[in-house]
């Protein structure tokens, strides 16, 4: 039987401030200024 799965959004997982901080932290600790940039920008359209 083949599992199939969909796209996954972050956005619908950063529900809250906590998230996002946390996030936020994460991609900024990695060191990557485009990972940092896709998460700030994805924590944007959450809060929307």
């Amino acid at each position: 039987m083949k599992v199939e799965f969909g796209d996954f959004n972050i956005t619908d997982c950063i529900c809250n401030e906590k998230f996002i901080k946390e996030y936020l932290n994460k991609a900024l600790a990695a060191g990557d200024l485009e990972e940092f940039k896709q998460a700030l920008l994805s924590s944007l359209k959450a809060k929307i």
